[in-house]
């Protein structure tokens, strides 16, 4: 019996073995559950986590992006109005009504306050005495055309252009309407608005007895000269002229008339006459009017220099025949071609 146990135990034990090695595999769809993942399912899978995270993310900062938007739950405000006064008395008139009598319309209006300056030349206006007339040319601020006439009552007919009426009054060209510069009684209110002026004064030798004189006109002058005017002074006799130093327009500020003034009394005369340079230069300057002193007779070619460098008539020039009148008559023809005036300072007008 005991043998049989014996002889029976290994044959169970081999018949146990055989059976588990005889065992059936397990389920496929559990052989895949439980293998590792590897290679492209496992870059897929990460793929689809971190595009959900994504999707996730974004969905989250929305809602916060909507949340943080203010909502208007208030009514918008409502204007309220009052009707003031009795709404059944008559309507007020708010406008003036106008008054349509008679007396009212036969009323004259107000006149413009305007009166045309007439420009006095010597040459210019011509012709007194009943039905005298003249003619004047040039151009002046109104621009080129008739200038002053004369007839048999000595009242002066103003016409269009130069020796015509002095627009710079009511707004023309300077603007302001202010009395321009001045020099021995010319130019002022017939350089009405004027801004910018050039003097160009003979310091040659035959004015040594009353060059004096004419620098302290020259010191009245510019002394009146408004911050908002601008001068520039040119002395002239033979060869270069002497000019004012920075040689330039400059701003009439009480600085700069004190420095003109000091460079004024180093000024004295020499040489002779001749001006056809300095006048040159002062066109240079691009001034509005330019003085122009003399005491004595210089070349008629100046004239035709003139008509050249001033042919649009943009520069008026005013003449002074000083003491002498040798040199007058060519003195006058410039004021008048140039939209000037002429004025003889005789030595009976000299202190």
């Amino acid at each position: 019996m005991q043998m049989n146990a014996a002889a029976t135990q290994p044959g169970a034990q081999a018949s146990s073995t055989t059976a588990q090695s005889a065992a059936p595999p397990p389920p496929r769809h559990l052989r895949a559950k439980y293998q590792p993942v590897t290679g492209r399912s496992l870059l897929t899978a990460w793929t689809i986590s971190l595009g959900l995270h994504g999707f996730l993310l974004i969905l989250m900062f929305k809602l916060a992006w909507l949340s943080a938007i203010p909502q208007r739950d208030e009514a918008l405000p409502i204007a309220l109005t009052d009707i003031a006064g009795d709404p059944s008395g008559d309507p007020v008139d708010f406008a003036s009504r106008p008054d349509l009598s008679r007396s009212a319309i036969d009323a004259p209006a107000d006149a413009a306050q305007f009166e045309p300056r007439a420009y006095v030349d010597v040459q210019a206006a011509t012709g007194t005495g009943a039905g005298g007339t003249g003619t004047g040319s040039g151009a002046g601020d109104g621009g080129e055309g008739v200038g002053g006439m004369t007839g048999g009552s000595g009242i002066d007919v103003v016409g269009i252009g130069t020796g015509g009426a002095d627009f710079g009054s009511v707004g023309g060209r300077g603007g302001s309407g202010a009395p321009g510069p001045e020099l021995f009684k010319t130019g002022g209110g017939k350089a009405r608005g004027v801004t910018s002026v050039v003097y160009v004064v003979d310091r040659s030798g035959s004015m040594i007895d009353t060059f004096d004189r004419v620098k302290q006109e020259l010191k009245t002058s510019i002394g009146k000269l408004q911050m908002s005017q601008k001068f520039h002074v040119i002395f002239f006799s033979a060869g270069d002229p002497l000019e004012n130093p920075p040689k330039r327009l400059i701003s009439a500020r009480a600085g700069q008339k004190q420095e003109f003034f000091e460079f004024l009394d180093t000024v004295r005369p020499e040489g002779s006459t001749n001006p056809t340079q300095a006048m040159e230069k002062a066109f240079q300057c691009q001034p509005e009017m330019i003085f122009f002193l003399t005491d004595g007779a210089f070349h008629k070619s100046l004239i035709e220099r003139l008509r050249v460098i001033n042919r649009d008539h943009k520069v008026r020039i005013f003449t002074i025949a000083y003491v002498d009148p040798e040199g007058a008559e060519l003195l006058e023809t410039i004021a008048r071609e140039n939209g000037g005036e002429f004025k003889y300072v005789s030595d009976r007008e000299l202190p």
